[in-house]
């Protein structure tokens, strides 16, 4: 079988374009995930703040519970015992 200069030419180009496209699309997909990994360490160190700051803030509502129950038993003290509707004799 004989093979032309032309038909040479025209394999290598692509066979030549095919590899450039593979290569291409790997260093994308290799470039993006790089990004991918930094966006995600990003958001992690956020939602790790934001945690913290939640956790402060749950020690802070159970803290005015706390104090809040405190503050109606002492007001229920005060105040006694519920009058009663009927008379005892």
């Amino acid at each position: 079988m004989y093979m032309s200069p032309e038909l040479v030419a025209t394999l290598s180009v692509g066979v030549t374009m095919v590899i450039g496209m593979f290569s291409g699309f790997a260093w994308m997909i290799q470039r993006s995930d790089r990004g991918d990994d930094r966006l995600e360490a990003s958001i992690n160190a956020r939602i790790d703040k934001l945690d913290s700051r939640v956790d402060k803030l749950d020690n802070r509502i159970d803290a005015l519970t706390q104090e809040l129950t405190e503050v109606k038993i002492t007001i229920a003290r005060l105040e006694g015992p519920p009058p009663r509707l009927a008379l005892s004799r």
